[in-house]
């Protein structure tokens, strides 16, 4: 006799799917199985809870089938909503009065109309984060010898229900456009548009169906949403629009509107500038048990609805069958100038998590326990290796998890780039503050770069929804209504492909945003961001030639040199182009825990108060 026949059967009433953030009333019907239930036993159930991604159960109820059996039910964990993402909402339903017996039913009503606080109903309330593939968590405690009010784990006497309700929750109806002018994929391409229908929330509305107008006028082709565009479609950009220029994109009778970045191919010529997530988290083809996705559900969201030119799921280490699973999806969707995928993995280490990526197709697994031991198992396969949220730590276990980055275990062979945003905040600086929610451990990306490591600037989102691109995912605690961060990682490449970008990457010539689409191009005495100059390379006096196109109005530039901003720009509209020269003597620079070395980067922040970092120049005195 199969468990779910000794434990019952659960169903949900309605089944789903499940429209994002919409209030509503559910019902779960559970039929008692073969072992009965008895009294002080019941069931423990879970709303969809992947990390940082919860429902609000609003007021339950339970009442069960049989004559002279009631059902009490408590709560645990469902407010406030910035509990811990480990502490998930709990509703306990515990049978007193009489045993049930098979096919006994206990029906479980959560957002009950009938009660009010404050004149309201207490509605339940759908997560906010439309992700296929989520369910609701049933445990069964037959005996009646369960423990009480533990969270969502396993624990003696309950056991987990193996059929659960399982259903999608998607975007609701439109309610504005998101646009993104991507740049030409190589040298003589053009530009492209991905315009998307969002919900309130965010997120893809795939019901909206029209033909928005596109201003100025002929800017781009015809974008028709019809039922194969699931919400979002791409369409060429005109060559003739003039650099700078926005697009607009709107449905009048439907009152949607969207504007884009700015249309500007040759804002780095050469180069184009590419954007993409470097840091994204999945379910690896087991998205019940993790994050809510899969890899190519990952990758078709970073390509399709956000805009990105290339992304990387990075995850532990699996089996060897799972790791040749995951380098099919990588391979599947590396398609050059179109979207650019690498083979990645994340190793967590006490001293600080550690990505691996690599450039060819079909690198091996690697298992360490240590830096020390993650080296020996590169030995001379190329890879680059990514330091993430730096100055920070595991926030339930800050020293047994892991802890704040311990600088001592870079090995500057694999470590050329460091992330500075993602959706725990900004890690540029050691002091809390401003977009700095964790950190004041020593082990921030200015801390760094005073000890002497030439590390270039990158962003991710860490996105524990499996949604590339998303800042949505506040994590440990953060108030998801209020910090809403994420990162992308911008590269001047020549064209878009994996060569291309992992050489751009290699070189430094990249820069962090929080995931929003400037373009940037800093150069000193015309060396790009990233490079290493010597004396001989540079006059007396240094030229910083900066240009930004900003997606929002800019607030202001600064020059940082040497971790202290000696220029500051206010900005005017959304395009900004200086030179500004440094005729202090090398020697007279204040000086840091390399004293033989200066270096220089650029801070943009727009209006709204998303910013970029270029990857630092620096010069060896």
């Amino acid at each position: 006799m199969s468990s779910n026949q000794q434990l019952g059967t659960i169903k949900l009433d309605p089944p789903g799917p499940v429209v994002a953030g919409r209030r509503g009333t559910w019902r779960l019907m559970y039929t008692v199985g073969s072992r009965g239930i008895s009294v002080g036993g019941g069931v423990r159930i879970a709303p969809p809870h992947q990390p940082y991604n919860s429902w609000e159960v609003g007021k339950v109820i339970a009442t069960c089938s049989r004559p002279g059996a009631n059902c009490e039910v408590k709560l645990d964990n469902v407010c406030p909503a910035t509990y811990h993402w480990r502490q998930v909402a709990i509703i306990q339903v515990t049978v007193w009065g009489a045993s049930l017996q098979e096919g006994d039913e206990i029906i479980v009503t959560i957002g009950e109309r009938g009660g009010y606080v404050s004149g309201y109903f207490l509605r339940a309330r759908a997560q906010k984060i439309a992700i296929p593939h989520t369910q609701f968590d049933v445990w069964v405690d037959a005996d009646g010898n369960g423990s009480y009010l533990l969270g969502g784990q396993d624990s003696e006497g309950f056991v987990r229900l193996e059929q659960v309700p399982r259903f999608d929750v998607i975007g609701g109806p439109a309610d504005y456009f998101s646009a993104v002018v991507r740049q030409p994929a190589h040298p003589d391409g053009p530009s492209r548009i991905v315009i998307c229908a969002r919900d309130e929330y965010d997120n893809r509305s795939r019901s909206y169906r029209g033909t928005p107008t596109i201003t100025p006028k002929d800017a781009a082709g015809t974008a028709l949403f019809d039922d194969s565009a699931e919400g979002s479609v791409q369409v060429r950009v005109n060559d003739q629009i003039a650099p700078g220029q926005r697009i607009t994109v709107y449905d009048a009778e439907q009152e949607l509107i969207g504007t884009s970045n700015p249309v500007c191919p040759d804002l780095a010529a050469p180069y184009h500038i590419y954007f993409g997530d470097l840091h994204v988290m999945t379910g690896r083809g087991q998205p019940y048990e993790s994050c809510g996705s899969d890899h190519p559900t990952s990758y078709r969201y970073a390509r399709d609805v956000a805009g990105l030119d290339f992304a990387v799921v990075t995850m532990q280490p699996g089996s060897e069958e799972v790791w040749q699973q995951d380098l099919a999806v990588d391979a599947e969707f590396n398609q050059p100038q179109r979207f650019v995928t690498f083979p990645a993995v994340e190793f967590y280490f006490t001293t600080g998590h550690k990505n691996v990526y690599f450039s060819a197709p079909n690198p091996p697994l690697l298992r360490a326990q240590t830096p020390e031991e993650l080296w020996q198992a590169i030995g001379d396969t190329e890879c680059m290796v990514i330091p993430h949220h730096p100055n920070c730590h595991s926030e339930s276990r800050p020293r047994t998890g892991w802890g704040p980055y311990d600088f001592t275990t870079i090995n500057p062979r694999y470590e050329r780039l460091i992330e500075v945003c993602q959706n725990r905040g900004l890690f540029e600086v050691d002091d809390v503050g401003g977009n700095v929610y964790l950190g004041g451990y020593g082990s921030s990306v200015q801390d760094a770069l005073a000890q002497g490591y030439r590390l270039g600037f990158v962003g991710g989102s860490d996105s524990h929804v499996g949604l590339a691109g998303e800042s949505r995912s506040a994590l440990a605690g953060l108030d998801p209504e209020e910090i809403v961060i994420g990162g992308f990682t911008a590269v001047l490449a020549r064209e878009l492909t994996r060569e291309a970008i992992w050489e751009a990457l290699q070189a430094r010539r990249c820069y962090a945003t929080m995931a929003a689409h400037i373009l940037l191009s800093v150069k000193l005495d015309d060396h790009l961001m990233g490079s290493q100059l010597t004396t001989d390379q540079i006059g007396p006096q240094r030229a910083l030639q900066i240009k930004v196109a900003s997606h929002r109005q800019i607030e202001q530039v600064e020059i940082v040199r040497n971790n202290q901003v000696v220029a500051c720009f206010a900005g005017e509209g959304l395009n900004f182009e200086e030179e500004w020269i440094d005729d202090k003597p090398l020697d007279q620079v204040e000086r840091l825990g390399d004293p033989g070395t200066v270096f220089y980067y650029v801070r943009v922040t727009q209006r709204d108060r998303r910013m970029a970092w270029s990857s630092p120049i620096w010069i060896e005195r």
